[in-house]
């Protein structure tokens, strides 16, 4: 009974064109996650992924320590408190770009 719900709703987002479905469970990724090539495509998708984000987050953390710095109006706690934000999130930067580096040639090596 469980099985036919699952495969009535994977026939569901199949036709939606929002994932495909893998003995029951929906991924986003792609349908190919049984061989090994596809699950190395699918791992490399989930690290691409969560390395788009971190950038963003990094990206955001900047905005808010230079709106820190801003809004200090001479005060020297808040101004080197935004100052350290700052230089923190350009250095966690730093690290997801490297990483992306280090990800593509991981992936290389491996296929």
């Amino acid at each position: 009974m469980l099985n036919g719900k699952i495969k009535k709703f994977s026939k569901k987002i199949e036709a939606t064109g929002l994932g495909a479905c893998w003995y029951g469970i929906c991924t986003p990724i792609g349908d190919n996650i049984s061989t090994y090539a596809g699950f190395i495509d699918t791992v490399q998708a989930l690290l691409n992924g969560l390395i788009g984000i971190s950038g963003l987050v990094a990206v955001a953390v900047m905005i808010f320590g230079g709106i820190t710095i801003i809004t200090s109006g001479g005060d020297s706690d808040k101004f080197d408190k935004g100052q350290k934000t700052v230089t923190y999130a350009v250095i966690g930067l730093v690290i997801v770009f490297i990483s992306v580096l280090i990800v593509n040639f991981v992936f290389d090596v491996v296929l």
